[in-house]
């Protein structure tokens, strides 16, 4: 499991904790209790937001130590300013490879990566087209109602985040279990995800888990 992985599960606990609380309340009719919802709906937006600049970042040297620099790389390093006088100053560097995930990190912290298309373009510097339809027809029969669900539970926390979840008639949308199922849809997808990047970037993580039985084995 990715470190990224790992950040996600806590994150999308947090947003069933407030489910699970929300039900403890579901029977008051308190008015403040549906917020509940919005935000876990909004935490786990926020988790695979986090999970794919984490995981993206958190490859990026075994990436670029194991494959050529393809022209999505190239796009990407040239539109945070890096050129020829960027490359040649690595040579000086005593890790040029820590300084370009600098780069990466600097250019990820302003790029949201919620919806399906954004997560897709960033995979495509990894040469993983369509990774979001991929991950979702390696966990499910129904990919394209996955996906649906996935785009749906995005843009409602949008709604939520941007507009307080008001309506035109300046009313609160309502809030249904139906609503907090989508949830899974990026549990679902982000599984299938890890499952992509595992399979493509075998070596790291098997080091990866080796270091962490290692680690353990100390510990004991």
């Amino acid at each position: 499991m990715s470190v990224a992985k790992s950040k996600f599960d806590r994150t999308i606990n947090r947003s069933k904790r407030l489910i699970k609380q929300y039900k403890t309340f579901k029977g008051l009719d308190l008015p403040a209790s549906k917020d509940m919802l919005r935000a876990s709906i909004v935490l786990s937006v926020a988790a695979i937001d986090a999970y794919v600049t984490d995981v993206f970042i958190e490859l990026f040297i075994p990436f670029i130590q194991e494959n050529d620099i393809n022209d999505n790389m190239c796009e990407l390093l040239e539109s945070k300013g890096f050129n020829l006088k960027s490359s040649l100053s690595l040579l000086k560097n005593d890790d040029p490879f820590s300084e370009l995930k600098q780069i990466i990190e600097g250019y990820l912290e302003k790029h949201t990566t919620q919806k399906a298309d954004r997560i897709d373009g960033l995979f495509d510097t990894y040469c993983l087209s369509n990774i979001t339809f991929n991950a979702a027809k390696k966990m499910s029969d129904n990919p394209k109602k996955l996906l649906n669900d996935f785009n749906e539970i995005v843009q409602r926390r949008h709604k939520i985040v941007h507009d307080g979840d008001y309506n035109k008639s300046q009313s609160i949308n309502d809030v249904s279990e139906k609503d907090i199922e989508k949830i899974d849809a990026i549990v679902t997808i982000v599984s299938g995800i890890e499952f992509i990047l595992t399979n493509k970037f075998k070596e790291y993580f098997e080091s990866f888990a080796e270091s962490e039985d290692n680690q353990n084995d100390e510990n004991d």
